[in-house]
């Protein structure tokens, strides 16, 4: 979550300050004897000459004098307004040598300074609550931050800073509150929220296992950001809080993920067709672990010298050469085994059909075979169909994969 740079914007403050500094050190010098002329924050005797000396290293950005200048007359400060005048030179020094540190010292000055103008307290607020957020010192960075908004600080700044902060501390519902807000008011303001925002809210509920919020925020951010790749990183937080060590899937479990990436291209790398057609060959369907890996061999993703690939493809042609064809292995099964002999050949009207004939069947998985008939349907454009299939599935995994397919099938075309 990108912010403006704290010294960045420390900088812009302080060059609308710098007139502001030198007038009423000039009026000090100058005019203090005329009593209509008198600014609001005048230095006192003792401190005018020594300021003006800073004012004048300053401007002309010998900041090397300008700290000495102060240094010797800091001492000198004795009033709120001498030490107004204190703040905001260390502010302007700090501010163009972008230091954090000493931008973060200047506003501890200023922000408890009866004289530092009530207008310029949302900013300074907010800057410092930028400048501990980036020290790690988020607590201290939630008080300045929601002291910012309280004055009315506007934007979206303080409100994503506060995400930061609230999410590096593991309130992991106040960041996503926090971002539900910035993303609200970036959307009313007719510019689009970062992908960013999106992604931690999609991939911390899926981490605590919050998965209807996940699901309605993955929604959100594919209507937003409709690509293969946000998909594929939704897909993936599901695969990993689910079967974080590879190992807690069913083959059949795994097999029915990937099928869902290969069908929405979501499929990335060598590791994702290795184990996807492993998993096929595993469950005794040698005829999709081929068809997967002759498409990763197609698209480039997968290198013709990867040898776990290798290892698994010729495993495939060789059980598909000891078996009688898919067409004819799927005829002498029962309804729910010929459907998956058709899914993994890729004949997904006689799939369904066969899925269809085993539904209501006594000894069947109703949750696999519904699963399984929303594939063959998806794969022939039936949306409808296959999302009152993937409605009738229950139990974890199963239903939150599911319920993946139809986000999919609602989802705009990803590119």
């Amino acid at each position: 979550m990108k912010l403006v740079h704290p010294v960045a914007y420390a900088l812009m403050l302080s060059l609308g300050a710098t007139a502001m500094v030198a007038v009423p050190v000039a009026a000090a010098e100058k005019k203090k004897n005329e009593k209509d002329s008198a600014p609001k924050i005048v230095p006192s005797p003792g401190f005018a000459k020594p300021a003006v000396a800073v004012d004048t290293a300053i401007k002309a950005k010998d900041y090397a004098t300008a700290e000495t200048q102060l240094a010797a007359a800091e001492p000198q400060a004795k009033t709120d307004d001498d030490r107004y005048f204190v703040g905001m030179f260390h502010l302007q020094i700090a501010s163009a040598k972008n230091d954090n540190a000493g931008v973060a010292k200047a506003l501890d000055l200023l922000l408890v300074n009866p004289k530092t103008p009530a207008d310029s307290l949302p900013a300074y607020y907010n800057v410092r609550g930028s400048i501990a957020l980036d020290q790690k010192q988020e607590a201290d960075a939630v008080k300045y931050l929601l002291k910012a908004r309280e004055l009315g600080y506007p934007g979206t700044d303080t409100t994503v800073s506060l995400a930061r902060a609230y999410g590096a501390t593991g309130k992991i519902d106040e960041a996503i509150a926090e971002l539900d807000k910035a993303i609200t008011a970036e959307t009313a303001a007719g510019r689009t929220a970062p992908e960013t925002w999106y992604s931690f809210v999609v991939s911390n509920l899926y981490a605590k296992h919050d998965v209807p919020r996940a699901e309605t925020w993955l929604v959100r951010q594919l209507k937003v950001y409709p690509k293969i790749a946000t998909w594929r990183t939704g897909v993936n937080n599901f695969r990993k809080v689910n079967d974080p060590t590879g190992t807690k899937f069913t083959k059949g479990q795994k097999l029915d993920m990937f099928r869902l990436m290969r069908t929405s291209k979501a499929l990335n790398d060598s590791n994702d067709y290795y184990i996807y057609s492993q998993s096929a060959l595993d469950s005794g369907l040698p005829w999709e672990a081929a068809a997967v890996i002759d498409e990763g061999r197609a698209s480039g993703k997968v290198p013709a010298s990867d040898g776990g690939i290798v290892r698994v493809y010729t495993a495939a042609q060789a059980a598909m050469k000891s078996e009688v064809s898919a067409s004819t292995a799927a005829g002498k099964s029962k309804p729910a085994v010929a459907g998956d002999i058709y899914l993994a050949a890729g004949d997904y009207a006689k799939a369904a059909e066969s899925y269809t004939a085993a539904a209501g069947q006594a000894g069947v998985d109703a949750n696999a075979v519904n699963l399984h008939l929303g594939v063959a349907l998806a794969n022939q454009g039936r949306k409808e169909e296959a999302k009152a299939a993937f409605a009738k599935v229950t139990g974890a995994p199963q239903a939150d994969l599911a319920r993946l397919w139809t986000i999919w099938l609602d989802s705009p075309p990803l590119a």
